[in-house]
């Protein structure tokens, strides 16, 4: 019986060992994966601080983008306008009558002598 008793000792202690080094080695794993967490975690973090820099900067580059297209409008139209009434002063300058090149005196209608 005793030498049943040591055969039944002598399997436990090596189950035991074994028990206490997959233990210790499961606690090394769950640190290692807090600290990866942990890791990650941080790393989170910064992208999106990064992502929410680039939106800001992505917004301010529409609005940029849009002032410019409504000064770009107001220059076109400006610019429209012109073209159109130097259109309409060239046209009445071609069907305009000639006139004389010295200016009419008042008193007789007729051109002024040259000085």
């Amino acid at each position: 019986m005793i030498a049943e008793s040591r055969c039944a000792i002598a399997h436990l202690v090596p189950a035991t060992v074994y028990r206490k080094q997959a233990s210790s080695r499961l606690a090394e794993l769950e640190q290692a994966s807090e600290g990866s967490a942990a890791s990650h975690r941080k790393e989170i973090l910064h992208l999106q601080r990064l992502l929410g820099e680039r939106q800001e900067a992505e917004e301010r580059l529409l609005q940029s983008k849009r002032d410019v297209e409504e000064e770009l409008e107001v220059v076109w139209q400006v610019a429209t306008k012109e073209n159109q009434q130097r259109r309409e002063l060239f046209a009445s300058s071609r069907t305009a009558p000639a006139t004389s090149e010295r200016p009419e005196r008042p008193e007789t209608g007729r051109p002024e002598a040259g000085r």
